[in-house]
């Protein structure tokens, strides 16, 4: 998995990957529950984000959303670990309205989850260390 990846093969070949299992993501069939247990999108937005792309991962972490013309539909479902990852993009680079009104979202879905939200991606080398996980 992509995961595996960002661990241990290196920021190119986890890039390449991750980009393109979550193109092909697009493709998967709606149903309910969600089948996608671990998106793709997740450790990819993880991945640039570790590497200080905020622009490209704020990009993937809109996608996960539904919040771009991509995934249209997908807003109905709060990822938490992409509202995460997007409240990290909007806070590294100074967006403090647009910020304000995700960690509300984030809030609620991290109460719902009932599991600690360190980081965009359960994969994140930032898990570890938690004074790093919180720009992730």
């Amino acid at each position: 998995n992509g995961g595996c990846f960002v661990i241990g093969r290196g920021y190119k070949v986890a890039l390449a990957a991750l980009s393109k299992l979550s193109l092909q993501s697009h493709a998967l069939p709606y149903d309910e529950p969600w089948g996608r247990i671990q998106p793709t999108r997740h450790a990819l937005g993880a991945l640039l984000l570790g590497q200080g792309n905020v622009t490209e991962a704020e990009a993937v972490y809109r996608a996960d959303l539904g919040l771009d013309a991509t995934q249209a539909g997908l807003a109905s479902i709060p990822q938490v670990w992409s509202l995460h990852g997007l409240h990290g993009c909007m806070t590294r680079r100074g967006d403090t309205i647009e910020a304000a009104h995700i960690k509300l979202q984030l809030d609620k879905a991290v109460a719902r989850s009932g599991v600690p939200v360190r980081a965009s991606c359960n994969c994140s080398h930032s898990q570890t260390t938690p004074a790093t996980a919180a720009t992730l």
